[in-house]
């Protein structure tokens, strides 16, 4: 079982309702219990969305883990709903040990609008889950510095040397997405030596490069983080 225990120091929520506890809690690791009904409702409902966030740091594994992936999703479709909790996110949360909440938080940082102290806690969340055992938190962490890198030229550097030591010696997931994150970005793939992508990409290259649609609700936000920063 993977990283089951908060991090060292972090406060656990007592703040949680009874009622969304009951909608998270139960069954294996595998069921997602109630968090996909509970991420629609996010994207509508500021309550429960500071209710998911305080759900991360719950005393029962799995329902931090539901609570990460609800969130993550609602986000995905409506990044703004995050803007209130970034410091949670970025301290206690981003503490939790456990890797399949530290690869969804690393999933959500690229959504966030952060000022330079946020940047550089950004930075120092996803190098930490760089190191984790979990090959799927190592990939999103690797995943979220190229795209902070994409807005942020100040991470270029660390998410170069992520996909290259992900190139030279990463687990094929790894390898696989190196190149790919590589393909898509003419910076990264003559920083790491593998050819660009030719031509504009289909719709699977936007959607693995992390981009939205023009004139969606998350391109505005993309871009409105891109002028913040």
């Amino acid at each position: 079982m993977e990283g089951a225990t908060p991090g060292r120091g972090s406060v656990l929520s007592a703040k949680v309702t009874m009622s969304i506890r009951m909608l998270l809690k139960g069954g294996d690791r595998r069921s997602k219990g109630r968090s996909d009904a509970l991420a629609a409702d996010a994207t509508q409902d500021a309550g429960l969305v500071a209710e998911l966030v305080e759900a991360m740091l719950d005393s029962d594994e799995l329902v931090r883990l539901r609570a990460a992936d609800a969130l993550e999703k609602a986000s995905a479709e409506s990044p703004e709903l995050l803007a209130p909790h970034v410091a949670k996110i970025l301290g206690p949360v981003a503490d939790v040990e456990q890797s399949d909440v530290r690869w969804h938080v690393a999933q959500m940082i690229p959504r966030l609008m952060l000022d330079g102290a946020g940047l550089r806690r950004a930075g120092e969340v996803l190098r930490s889950t760089l190191k984790s055992d979990s090959r799927i938190a190592r990939v999103m962490a690797m995943d979220a510095l190229v795209r902070l890198a994409d807005r942020a030229p100040r991470f270029r550097k660390p998410a170069t040397g992520a996909v290259s030591r992900a190139l030279a010696g990463g687990s094929p997931a790894e390898r696989a997405r190196a190149r790919q994150l590589a393909r898509e970005r003419g910076w990264l793939a003559t920083a790491v030596g593998v050819p660009a992508k030719r031509g504009r990409p289909g719709k699977a290259g936007l959607a693995t490069a992390g981009q939205a649609r023009p004139g969606s609700r998350q391109e505005r936000w993309r871009r409105a983080a891109q002028a913040y920063w």
